[in-house]
């Protein structure tokens, strides 16, 4: 089981620092940034969510589209909609008169794949946390070190991890 603490000490093992205040309140600003990022680019099995999108929140102003769905809460980020038959089906992302996010589609109803977000991270896997802690220690390589080549170092890991992901 793994806790935010954890995840920090791997960040700052990765880039061969000590647990300080100062640095433990440097990865604290990074944490949220890092975790969504990692949790968009690449698929958790643990993070993939389905939502039956049933009915429309507004009319699409959108000309290539007819209908408006509510972009749902805890959605981080829309993989894919899928319509009658099991098609996938065109979509995008835009925001109402409002502000809320909303995504347009042609179809209704229609389920909404995507990856939630999610912040226990006593349910993280092993492979996210990895990822997670080497993307945090890119994230806040400069601000702790001072040094370039360790920013560079850092994202050459994370990239790798994610590289070997996709292998498996």
């Amino acid at each position: 089981m793994y806790s935010k603490m954890k995840i920090f000490n791997m960040a700052l093992a990765f880039l061969n620092e000590k647990a300080t205040d100062e640095n433990i309140e440097t990865l604290k600003d990074f944490y949220p940034i890092a975790r969504d990022k990692v949790l968009k680019e690449c698929h958790w099995d643990f993070a993939t969510a389905y939502k039956k999108l049933i009915y429309p929140e507004v009319d699409s102003v959108n000309p290539k589209f007819s209908y408006s769905f509510k972009y749902p809460d805890s959605c981080l980020f829309a993989i894919e909609i899928i319509g009658s038959k099991g098609k996938k089906n065109e979509f995008e992302i835009s925001t109402d008169e409002k502000g809320g996010k909303v995504i347009n589609t042609s179809e209704c109803p229609v389920i909404l794949k995507y990856t939630r977000l999610i912040e226990d991270e006593k349910i993280y896997p092993s492979d996210f946390v990895n990822c997670l802690a080497a993307c945090l220690a890119y994230m806040s390589a400069y601000a702790i070190t001072r040094n370039i080549a360790v920013v560079n170092d850092c994202i050459d890991l994370y990239e790798t991890l994610l590289l070997r992901l996709g292998e498996t």
